[in-house]
């Protein structure tokens, strides 16, 4: 009793399986994370849906993981829709069997959606809404100034129940459903539910033999995998159960009878938007939206090992660096701060040219007295002051490698007039020279200012732009892709355990929660920050929410980040209401390179 009692106080799931396959353990998280218990506060008797009763829907992919639902089980809350097909979001509000009332839905057909899809209405004066919302895997349904939100990894349906007579919640969906037999499916076919209370357990694990709890699977095949002997022990690896993401390690123990069994430690990861197991599954969705060229171009980390992520953004701007390395054209990066642009141009000069010199000039950092110097160099006795030997330019030492221009727009206008000539004339003449210098190293160019912004109001030269600007790349900021977030991190953590020789540190589900809900305005380089801060505060092996530290997050008020949230939002909408070329041109009256040029900045797609 000691024990049990013990273990129902540790915050990561523990099961214990004896040399028989016979579960002997099984504590309160493990309970809470396979969906035993609820986890929910709310709590009602059991029942099933009766006719008048109001239903609520939000329904992130029909047919998936909600017990098969199809159009067919719909028409029992009053949607005639043959269009809806299989994979399709939904949210509806309506009400059971009934041929009077009519019913409020949305439906979304397409594949890795963005925005928010949700429906209203008011039904006897109590407000109702169903919402999901694409970017923060979230189904929520409010019922008054109740909230019942339930978060999906690939998939969920999630449905409320209003009594007819009173509108007082009689059934909510949560976490293990599946197990009980409570998909929206089963529901809306008349399948009894069961009640949810504090402590209620349905069914008891313990005692049962692993296959009965779990069902074959991989899990099961490497429980007796190790408790035959043919392993020790099985670290971090990602099971799909009870149609929860769990990232399980199982290794051999001795009891106190001298028999051996298998400890397992899970830790929920569906709700953290996190990809393991099924990370090759998510790739190829995304993949499958990309235009031909993209979709037959597959890039793994070992082509570019600084450039960290799978989403389609990533896989485009990997595709747009090994395009860059096969010319000599000007490059023109442009991205936030910390978004990486000198780790894609050091990528570019990697794959091109290795073994000849990388310059990288960091144009914020030279005094404008010295620009001219610094870049391209003097002969001796040019000026007073100046070094009797005279000095290299940056140009001349890139050779024929890599001149790196990292913030660019710092160049003063008089600079400019010199930088375009050489881009113009592939060469120049140091300060005092009498005889020009040719150059023949590949030229990438960044900033992390609004360009056109910066040619407005004069600060920059509209040729010289024209001129660097012969193959712009645009890195999208984190926020924009939020499902690179967690290979990211691992791979942040694991060079931070290395670098600083630390044993291995991983991010509780909480503070993984934590990490996602942030908008990232330094991007990569704050998230970097971040960890690294954590990981060297973190006595422990897991971290948690207090060791991360996160600047407040307060609503911009520079007009050029509110312009392009403004802009974001309004093509979200528009991509709700249709994915015609033609109709997204007319409601968002831009023309086609608009439009495209949008939907790259954003990471939005058709």
């Amino acid at each position: 009793m000691i024990t049990k009692k013990l273990f129902d106080q540790v915050e990561a799931g523990f099961v214990y399986i004896d040399q028989d396959g016979v579960i002997q353990l099984f504590n309160r998280a493990a309970k809470q994370i396979t969906g035993i218990i609820h986890g929910s506060d709310y709590i009602h008797p059991s029942g099933q849906i009766e006719e008048g009763d109001i239903v609520l829907i939000a329904d992130n992919l029909l047919g998936d993981d909600d017990g098969g639902l199809t159009s067919e089980h719909l028409e029992t809350i009053g949607i005639q829709d043959d269009s809806i097909r299989a994979g399709a979001g939904i949210v509806a509000i309506g009400v059971f069997q009934s041929k009077k009332s009519k019913v409020n839905y949305k439906v979304f057909h397409g594949s890795v959606p963005r925005g928010i899809l949700s429906v209203e209405k008011v039904i006897g004066g109590m407000s109702l809404r169903a919402t999901i919302d694409y970017e923060e895997r979230l189904l929520s349904i409010h019922v008054g100034e109740q909230v019942f939100p339930l978060n999906y990894l690939i998939s969920m349906g999630h449905i409320v129940v209003l009594d007819s007579q009173t509108y007082k919640v009689k059934f909510i969906q949560a976490k293990g459903y599946s197990y009980r037999g409570e998909t929206i499916r089963e529901l809306l076919e008349g399948k009894i539910f069961l009640a949810k209370g504090d402590e209620e357990i349905t069914p008891q694990p313990v005692g049962n033999e692993v296959t009965s709890f779990f069902n074959k699977g991989p899990f099961v095949d490497d429980v007796y995998s190790l408790l035959k002997g043919e392993k020790h022990s099985i670290k971090e690896k990602n099971y799909f159960l009870h149609h929860r993401q769990l990232l399980c390690s199982l290794r051999v123990a001795e009891n106190s009878n001298g028999g051996k069994g298998v400890c397992v430690n899970m830790i929920d990861v569906s709700e953290l938007g996190s990809l393991l197991s099924k990370r090759d599954e998510i790739i190829e969705r995304i993949e499958r939206n990309l235009t031909p060229i993209l979709r037959s171009s597959r890039y793994t980390e070992e082509d570019f090992p600084s450039i960290h992520g799978s989403s389609m953004a990533v896989q485009e701007l990997k595709y747009f660096i090994s395009k860059a390395a096969k010319i000599k054209s000007t490059v023109f990066i442009t991205g936030e701060n910390g978004t990486g642009k000198t780790m894609v141009a050091r990528e570019i000069h990697r794959a091109q040219t290795p073994d000849k010199p990388f310059i990288e000039v960091n144009c914020g950092s030279i005094p404008q007295t010295l620009f001219e110097s610094e870049l391209f160099g003097y002969v001796a006795g040019s000026f007073t002051g100046a070094l009797k030997e005279g000095k290299v330019g940056f140009f001349q030492l890139a050779g024929a490698g890599t001149i790196f221009l990292d913030e660019i727009s710092e160049i003063p206008t008089s600079i400019q007039v010199k930088l375009l000539h050489v881009l113009q004339d592939k060469r120049f003449y140091p300060i005092g020279a009498t005889e020009p210098v040719n150059i023949s190293s590949r030229i990438i160019a960044a900033t992390n200012r609004n360009i056109m912004e910066e040619i407005s109001s004069g600060r920059f030269r509209e040729d010289l732009y024209y001129r660097l600007n012969v193959f712009p790349i645009t890195i999208p900021p984190l926020r924009y892709r939020p499902e690179d977030i967690y290979g990211l991190t691992q791979s942040i953590l694991e060079n931070l355990r290395h670098e600083y020789n630390l044993s291995e540190k991983k991010l509780s589900g909480s503070a993984y929660q934590m990490i996602l809900n942030h908008s990232w305005p330094g991007n990569v380089r704050e998230l970097q920050n971040v960890l690294e801060r954590a990981v060297l505060i973190c006595e422990g092996s897991t971290i948690y929410p207090e060791h991360l530290y996160l600047q407040e997050q307060r609503q911009s008020l520079r007009l050029q980040e509110v312009r392009e949230e403004a802009e974001k939002n309004a093509i979200q909408m528009a991509l709700l209401c249709t994915k015609d070329r033609q109709e997204l041109m007319k409601i968002l009256g831009v023309s086609k390179s608009t439009l495209y040029d949008k939907l790259r900045l954003y990471g939005l797609q058709l």
